[in-house]
């Protein structure tokens, strides 16, 4: 009882907090700067051996498909039509837009843990570049080892005359490794974004949770939206941009219900100490 006690309290904690409207208006922030934010990391990846298409190409498998070729084909067209040169000096205002998802983020933590921002906008500002710079190599990395990893494991298969049971334990490694690494992310996300002092084991709660729903709820609406439902059929040639919008708003949620996971549970904390 005292569990199904504690999930109420949590679910009135998020409904008192709105946290639907705040996923909204971060959607919509999130939204301004996620093909910025594409298109830094696109040119960061243009300096590596990793090609372009590869990397958008992993992208779709978290999006659903008229959503991934809406992507595919806005970052295509604009990092193959542009001039490379350009596009070098342009990294600093793609990395300028890509950042405010991030700053909307850390308004959206300081929501759930009722804080108000109280830190000088020049640190804000600062923090916010270097986690878009951070959280780009950080993915550069995953990818890399998502699209090179599978060519090491047919390799090494090679090696072992075919044994498809360490193609699966390596398939395995692959994905588990990109979710720990993404999970290290919101672990650093909700240490350093709330206007508080957090300490790690405080906040590891959360990250797991938002790392493991992202995951989940990403793979489940790709696969509802590729199967099941039609929204070209509503909303025409917007169908699109809707279902770029609903995962952005589905993502967000999950980041803020992870912040509201551990404000509660270190609300809970201080309570019971006290």
């Amino acid at each position: 009882m005292k569990f199904i006690t504690k999930v109420f309290a949590l679910i009135k904690k998020i409904l008192d907090d709105q946290i639907s409207k705040v996923a909204a208006v971060l959607s919509y922030f999130s939204l301004l700067s996620f093909f910025p934010f594409m298109i830094f990391l696109l040119t960061l990846v243009s300096y590596s051996e990793i090609s372009v298409d590869s990397l958008v190409q992993e992208l779709g498998k978290f999006l659903p498909e008229s959503a991934y070729e809406l992507v595919k084909s806005v970052i295509i067209d604009t990092f193959q039509s542009s001039n490379q040169n350009l596009l070098s000096f342009g990294i600093l205002f793609a990395l300028y837009a890509g950042s405010g998802g991030i700053r909307a983020i850390m308004d959206g933590l300081n929501t759930a843990y009722n804080v108000k921002e109280n830190r000088n906008f020049i640190f804000i500002f600062f923090i916010s570049i270097v986690y878009t710079v951070a959280l780009a190599v950080i993915i550069i990395f995953s990818f890399t080892l998502i699209i090179f990893g599978e060519v090491i494991g047919n390799t090494v298969i090679n090696w072992f005359n075919g044994n498809r049971s360490f193609k699966y334990f390596w398939d395995f490694y692959r994905v588990g490794f990109t979710l720990f690494l993404i999970f290290i992310v919101f672990v650093g996300m909700y240490c350093t974004f709330p206007a508080r002092k957090l300490k790690i084991k405080k906040v590891i709660p959360g990250a797991l949770f938002t790392t493991l729903g992202w995951f989940v709820s990403s793979l489940g609406f790709s696969y509802y939206v590729n199967n099941f439902a039609n929204y070209s059929r509503v909303y025409g040639s917007l169908g699109a941009v809707i279902i770029l919008m609903t995962w952005i708003y589905i993502t967000s949620m999950m980041i803020l219900i992870g912040g509201e996971l551990n404000a509660f549970l270190n609300e809970k904390s201080l309570m019971d100490n006290g």
